[in-house]
């Protein structure tokens, strides 16, 4: 092999070593930008201030007795699981007892995360006679119609976590001096689940002291 090919050789072997580099190089940056992705989006995970267990059931906006209106315990509209999941909705209406959580705490249910696959968020808006006294035992969740509230998932046992947003704002706000009408002393349907006042269709409402 003559001096002429040796170089030539050595040459490519040499643009070969610096090509070589150059692609390490840009990997490892590449690499260093996805962990920092990585890190900002474990950073925005959300806080778990507590969980519990409750016996769930599905209610949707009506004017009947049985589902009692179409707004919520301050008087804004009920949110359905169907409008979240639609985009048309920020949070999926919830009802509780009142003494069990603040106006618009936000709640996470595991099954119905499973279930669509995504992340959804619920917030505790909305009472009712059924509820009272019941605690954190009973939960009603707010879907488009009759059909919708009879979803088999909904109506079970579900795990709930109880989310902390001290961070972010908080729990949303509830105006002041508000008041729900005296509900009625009658006996509910056999079937209610709910059970709100129907005067909740009206757009202002005060609740009781």
């Amino acid at each position: 092999m003559n001096s002429i090919n040796v170089a030539k050789r050595f040459g490519n072997v040499t643009a070969l070593a610096v090509a070589m580099s150059t692609i390490a190089l840009l990997g490892g940056g590449c690499g260093a930008e996805t962990g920092d992705e990585a890190t900002g989006a474990s950073s925005d995970e959300i806080r778990v201030s507590s969980s519990f267990t409750s016996r769930g059931t599905g209610y949707y906006p009506d004017s009947s007795a049985l589902e009692g209106g179409f707004k919520d315990r301050i008087g804004k509209p009920l949110r359905t699981l169907q409008q979240f999941l639609s985009g048309s909705a920020p949070y999926v209406s919830v009802a509780m007892d009142s003494s069990a959580f603040k106006y618009g705490t936000r709640l996470r249910i595991r099954e119905l995360d499973a279930k669509y696959g995504r992340a959804i968020v619920f917030r505790v808006v909305d009472t009712g006679g059924a509820f009272r006294g019941k605690g954190r035992a009973r939960i009603d969740i707010c879907t488009a119609n009759n059909r919708a509230s009879l979803d088999s998932t909904i109506n079970g046992t579900l795990h709930l976590d109880v989310i902390d947003e001290t961070g972010g704002g908080g729990a949303l706000p509830a105006p002041a001096s508000i008041r729900l009408p005296p509900r009625a002393t009658a006996a509910a349907p056999a079937r209610a689940r709910h059970a709100r006042s129907t005067a909740s269709a009206t757009p202002a409402t005060t609740e009781q002291g």
